[in-house]
């Protein structure tokens, strides 16, 4: 499974072909997500971010509908994408996400080999035709 954040082909990817989620919504749970892996993502936040102005009991029913969704659609199992003591939770390390790859290089001490990879990581991510 691969899950693209950068350039023009974002989405996410098994064996190459595009996967199509059901719901856009459940699709942004999934970036806000990764985009938040380092940090709890809490029920609330997630509830305030996506259902905002909805009730609670109707939002937490359609946030654990989409996280089902997601889970069905990218085949995941309930460990890797749960709810646990009001924390929303996606184990990212058997996922190849671009925007992690990102990170760690960036998160890497500076060198003339790192500075090489990251600007390879940039050519490829941003310049697909």
């Amino acid at each position: 499974m691969e899950i693209r954040l950068f350039g023009k082909e974002y989405g996410v990817y098994f064996q190459s072909e595009k996967i199509v989620l059901k719901s856009k919504k459940a699709e942004h749970i999934l970036y806000y997500l990764i985009l938040n892996y380092k940090r709890k993502a809490f029920v609330s936040e997630i509830l305030n971010v996506f259902f905002e102005g909805y009730d609670e009991s109707y939002s937490r029913k359609n946030l654990n509908t989409l996280l089902y969704m997601l889970r069905k659609g990218l085949n995941l199992t309930k460990d890797s994408l749960k709810i646990d003591r009001n924390v929303v939770y996606l184990d990212v390390s058997k996922l190849k996400i671009d925007y992690i790859l990102f990170q760690k290089l960036m998160d890497k001490s500076p060198s003339k080999k790192q500075g090489m990879k990251l600007q390879r990581f940039i050519k490829v991510s941003f310049w697909k035709a």
